[in-house]
C-alpha cells in the first residue's frame, strides 16, 4: 500500500511544521507540499516540494495541481490535509495501518470517513 499525502501550504510556517512533525517518517508514505505562498516556503522536513507559478491559487487549485503532479503515479490512496491539521501521537501511523488492511475509495479524507467510521477508526478525533 502507497500513500500520497497532499498538503496546499500559503504563509503559515509554524502550521505546516506542526503538520509535517505529526505525520513524521513513513516507508508507506510520501508527502507532497504544495506551496502557492507569496514568499517561498522554507520546510526543512523531506517532502516533495511543488512550488506554484502563482501564489495564492486557493486551497482547491492546489489540490489540484498536487493530484496532476501525482496522477501517473502508483499510489492507492491519497489523503489532503490542510496546512493547520495535525496528528496526535502515532495516529498517522493508525491510519496507515488501517488502509493497509481495509479496502476503501482511492481517496482518504478523515472528514469525509469521521461520521460514518468513528468506531473503526479510533485514530478520528
Amino acid at each position: 500500500m502507497k500513500l500520497a499525502v497532499i498538503i496546499p501550504y500559503y504563509n503559515e510556517a509554524k502550521f505546516i511544521a506542526r503538520c509535517l512533525d505529526s505525520i513524521g517518517p513513513s516507508s508507506l508514505s510520501d508527502v507532497f507540499v504544495v506551496d502557492n505562498s507569496e514568499y517561498p516556503a522554507d520546510i526543512s522536513k523531506k517532502v516533495q516540494l511543488i512550488r506554484s507559478e502563482e501564489s495564492k491559487i486557493g486551497f482547491g487549485a492546489a489540490v489540484n495541481l498536487g493530484l496532476e503532479k501525482i496522477y501517473e503515479s502508483a499510489y492507492d490512496y491519497v489523503l489532503v490535509l490542510n496546512q493547520d491539521a495535525y496528528f496526535a501521537q502515532g495516529h498517522f501511523r493508525k491510519l496507515v495501518d488501517y488502509l493497509e488492511n481495509n479496502i476503501l475509495d482511492r481517496f482518504a479524507s478523515p472528514m469525509i470517513y469521521k461520521q460514518a467510521l468513528q468506531s473503526e477508526m479510533p485514530f478520528i478525533m
